[in-house]
């Protein structure tokens, strides 16, 4: 069935990108799966499958893993990402698909034009802010990393720490988030499959991932990634208002 050749391929895509660039999967998946399931659904599956990429990356860089660097804004992150699922649950999907479409574009302008102009200090503060900002995309769209990426390029200076930390937060968030779509009914039992499905298809991408990790271009790799997702964001808006 299409549903399924379309989830497994786009979780070997997102687990092939997560892995060269510390976020992604969640990206790729989000492109795929609001055209089979509606704006609730497809977050809390998106998202699950992404903890089981999560957790081994962690496994992969354990020891670069630093609580000082990732505990503080995980806090934040998933503060914002609880409020943002339970207010996910009452809106309106017409309205919650455009603002999806409409953040696309904004995130395929912010990858274009501003990602390598943005220079962040890792203070309290911006580790509170981008924290809040990427909970809040993640429990409404499944894609908070574009907006973690900034804070943790800028806290770590190795690439081993810097994917170690940032899938560290992926780990503790993804996994409560779940705890609380369950609880809301949101992930449901018939999603099960689904999640298997997607988790074997970003651990095979992964393993291409690491492979390309020291050779491929990330900054060239994401304008491509985000040219699409720009396209997808504009496609997706002009389908809700339409």
């Amino acid at each position: 069935p299409l549903l399924w050749v379309c989830i497994f391929a786009a979780a070997i895509a997102g687990g092939i990108i997560q892995t060269v660039t510390g976020f992604g999967a969640a990206v790729i998946l989000m492109i795929v799966l609001p055209v089979f399931f509606d704006m609730v659904v497809a977050p809390a599956i998106s998202s699950t499958i992404c903890a089981g990429l999560n957790i081994l990356l962690v496994i992969k860089f354990r020891k670069e893993v630093d609580p000082r660097v990732f505990l503080f804004p995980t806090l934040f992150y998933l503060c914002a990402s609880t409020a943002a699922i339970y207010l996910a649950a009452s809106l309106e999907l017409e309205v919650l698909s455009a603002a999806f479409g409409i953040f696309l574009m904004l995130l395929s302008v912010y990858s274009f034009f501003f990602s390598r102009r943005l220079s962040l200090k890792p203070t309290r503060f911006v580790a509170a802010a981008c924290a809040l900002l990427g909970g809040a995309c993640s429990g409404l769209f499944s894609t908070g990393g574009p907006i973690m990426a900034l804070f943790f390029s800028a806290a770590t200076d190795r690439k081993e720490s810097y994917t170690a930390n940032f899938q560290a937060l992926f780990v503790v968030t993804n996994l409560l988030n779940l705890v609380t779509r369950v609880s809301r009914g949101i992930y449901t039992a018939d999603m099960v499959p689904f999640t298997i499905l997607g988790i074997l298809g970003v651990n095979l991408g992964k393993h291409f991932g690491l492979r390309l990790l020291d050779k491929l271009d990330a900054a060239q790799t994401k304008k491509i990634i985000y040219l699409f997702v720009g396209l997808s964001g504009l496609s997706t808006t002009i389908k809700a208002v339409l």
